[in-house]
């Protein structure tokens, strides 16, 4: 007898499932988590497995390195924040800003450099036949949670020209056109996607998530850049070790906790990592 658990197919978890829903002991249908590989699989390019991995070059820079460990995490955003106010405060007390305008510049360049320079600049550069393949395998779930924060999910599920899949997402008369604002009820899709550990494309303004669309001929990565130029950064969990995606999570907006308390309710969830089904074409 073998020491090893039983590995099952994704057809016996997805008829396990089914069966769930039948005999009454979930009745919120079957949704999918998202492991990091789905991103690799999808686009053999997408080379970073996190942001704070995406910045090595900068975080060599001694100086900056000693900042990242004061914090203990690889929060990017806290390193960014505190350069930034101790940049004000040169000029308040008189002290010399040059080093620490020149590390704040690094990191944030080198952050909005490693989005521009691993992801894909446009939905256009993936073939369609890979998001129209990818769109079907995901729409026989009835809600998909996903790990990664990337675009490349957001772009899939566009594919629908029903967008049967909201994102908890919409817009009102006054939103302006490049995005759009985080709702509780989620609108009118009964088929949702969330985003664990937040998205790319997602910012906090004004105390209000929002989340950026292409309402104009900008493409989203460039005005992520611009966004991150402009000292607005990607709402992502981005820590390197559990604890510290903890104390970020426990620190975050309404967003965050309304994705946790969705999974936490969810009982029928099937994970899919590495590999997609046979039947998919990547």
């Amino acid at each position: 007898m073998s020491d090893y658990p039983k590995i099952f197919s994704f057809e016996e978890v997805k008829q396990a499932a089914l069966k769930n829903n039948e005999h009454g002991k979930c009745n919120k249908g079957i949704h999918l988590l998202l492991g990091n590989g789905f991103s690799q699989a999808y686009y053999k390019d997408f080379g970073y497995t996190t942001l704070f991995d995406a910045v090595k070059d900068a975080k060599e820079n001694e100086r900056i390195k000693k900042v990242f460990e004061y914090f203990g995490t690889s929060n990017f955003e806290a390193v960014l924040s505190l350069l930034k106010h101790t940049i004000y405060l040169s000029s308040v007390y008189g002290f010399d800003k040059g080093e620490i305008e020149t590390d704040y510049n690094k990191v944030r360049d080198a952050l909005a450099g490693a989005i521009v320079k691993v992801h894909p600049e446009k939905t256009t550069e993936i073939p369609p036949e890979n998001k129209l393949s990818c769109y079907q395998f995901l729409s026989q779930f009835d809600g998909v949670y996903t790990v990664n924060y990337d675009l490349l999910l957001y772009w899939t599920v566009l594919q629908d020209p029903n967008l049967d899949f909201g994102d908890y997402f919409n817009r009102d008369g006054e939103t302006p056109k490049e995005y759009c604002e985080y709702i509780e009820d989620g609108g009118r899709s009964k088929k949702h996607v969330l985003f664990l550990h937040g998205a790319l494309h997602l910012f906090l303004k004004n105390g209000t998530t929002i989340k950026k669309v292409w309402g104009s001929t900008v493409p989203l990565i460039d005005q992520i850049k611009d966004e991150i130029n402009r000292g607005y950064y990607p709402l992502v969990v981005a820590e390197g070790d559990s604890k510290s995606k903890r104390s970020k999570l426990n620190l975050i907006h309404t967003y965050y906790m309304h994705t946790r308390n969705c999974a936490n309710k969810m009982v029928n969830f099937l994970l899919l990592d590495f590999h997609f089904p046979s039947r998919i074409t990547i």
